[in-house]
């Protein structure tokens, strides 16, 4: 009886590690499931930043629900030469990793509003929203591991659209990933973004999809 119940024990406490070690859903699947599709558009690229679009809806529904700033720190490693050249194509990066069998880890750096405006945010005006306001921010830094391989990709900063996240949320759905409570200003002001993009590059994706 004593072993029944030790091996009960045991069993209940791999559920509960189990639980408390699944993985975050990824923004582009937050994003699919919420709204019903997922797209991901580049505004800008280079070797060393990328800022895109995540957006959800198609034609005038078409809204930015995330504006995505990438700086990569780890793009010219050969270990993940397949992987960056699929994100600098247009992938997203969370799910681009994790097709190809990496485990993805976020490190909050961050948390917090900031106010933004149309003159110095032109690219905000995807997100069909009033400006100024005051919009959530997540700052983190994006790692993979596989196998015995660990790589930091990037440090990449998320700005959201009002009726997807606010702070509150965001905080909630991080409560596991970093410091404490947002802050109501950013420590580290999210830089001007670009005007310009390029529909060319435009990709879109299924409910449940990946980019």
């Amino acid at each position: 009886m004593q072993t029944c119940r030790f091996l009960f024990s045991i069993f209940l406490a791999c559920l509960t590690l189990s639980a408390c070690q699944a993985p975050a859903p990824l923004n582009s699947e937050r994003i699919a499931d919420r709204y019903g599709s997922y797209g991901v558009e580049i505004l800008s690229a280079s070797d060393r930043r990328r800022v895109t679009s995540l957006y959800s809806g198609a034609g005038v529904d078409k809204t930015m629900r995330t504006l995505a700033v990438v700086d990569f720190e780890s793009a010219a490693d050969p270990r993940i030469a397949t992987e960056h050249a699929a994100i600098i194509a247009g992938g997203s990066i969370g799910a681009v990793f994790k097709e190809h069998g990496w485990l993805v880890h976020k490190d909050t750096v961050e948390l917090c509003e900031q106010n933004f405006d149309s003159d110095r945010f032109p690219s905000l005006a995807l997100m069909q929203i009033q400006l100024p306001q005051l919009l959530a921010v997540h700052r983190y830094r994006f790692s993979v591991s596989r196998n015995r391989d660990s790589i930091d990709y990037a440090l990449i900063t998320e700005v959201y659209h009002p009726d997807y996240l606010g702070l509150e949320q965001l905080v909630a759905n991080n409560v596991d990933h970093g410091p404490g409570p947002g802050k109501k200003t950013c420590a580290t002001p999210v830089s001007e973004l670009p005007a310009t993009r390029d529909p060319a590059q435009a990709l879109t994706v299924s409910p449940g999809g990946r980019s």
